[in-house]
């Protein structure tokens, strides 16, 4: 079985969002909701090397999103919204969950594109 590369929102992949402009700052927390180049946020498609996240809480409410929208552009803005985040700049901090065949798939964190949104599975 190959490893998705888009997630359901109500998965509970916890990630933190790191400053994406030149810090390793965490800025804000959420939770992970796809990483395919074809999904939208806010009608537009993502793009490679990016992660569509569902903003929960900003740790720095004035800093700027990686991609804004005519509705918001600090990330306070995008509390309760999908966010589009580079992918290098996303850590996992929880990646469990179950599949109906009782298999698990983790991850520990994202780094770096070349294997960012890639998830491993692991028997029960």
């Amino acid at each position: 079985m190959s490893s998705p590369s888009s997630i359901n929102n109500n998965s509970q992949i916890k990630c933190k969002l790191l400053d994406w402009y030149d810090s390793r700052e965490i800025v804000a927390e959420g939770r992970w909701s796809s990483n395919d180049p074809a999904a939208l946020v806010h009608h537009v498609p993502l793009c490679p090397y990016a992660i569509r996240v569902w903003a929960g809480v900003a740790k720095k409410q004035d800093v700027y999103l990686w991609r804004p929208t005519s509705e918001m552009t600090c990330i306070e803005e995008g509390l309760g919204s999908t966010v589009s985040w580079p992918s290098d700049k996303v850590t996992i901090v929880e990646a469990v969950w179950t599949l109906e065949h009782g298999r698990r798939l983790q991850r520990a964190s994202i780094r770096g594109k070349k294997n960012s949104g890639s998830l491993r599975e692991k028997q029960s």
